[in-house]
């Protein structure tokens, strides 16, 4: 039998921008970014057995400030509005 290494998983934000600190396996590589039954979720390909992390991201709207030290990660349509995510040192 084979045992998979890896997987993909969800990681909600919550409900409103701002800043959210989630925890990961390590080395989890971000797959996209998206609305689901009304909360931004990000989905991850993982390493199950990975020890875990804390990742930041930040959540602008279009027009907002974004600090020098980012990484961009997606845009994310929200009916009228529209998210950036960035992910941002701890």
């Amino acid at each position: 039998m084979t045992v998979a290494t890896r997987a993909v998983w969800k990681f909600p934000f919550g409900e409103s921008p701002g800043v959210a600190t989630l925890k990961m396996p390590r080395d989890t590589q971000i797959l996209a970014a998206q609305m689901q039954a009304g909360m931004l979720c990000m989905w991850g390909l993982v390493n199950p057995h990975a020890t875990t992390a804390e990742r930041r991201f930040l959540v602008v709207g279009t027009g907002w400030h974004v600090p020098e030290f980012k990484q961009f990660v997606a845009t994310v349509q929200d009916g009228r509005f529209v998210w950036h995510v960035f992910e941002v040192p701890l």
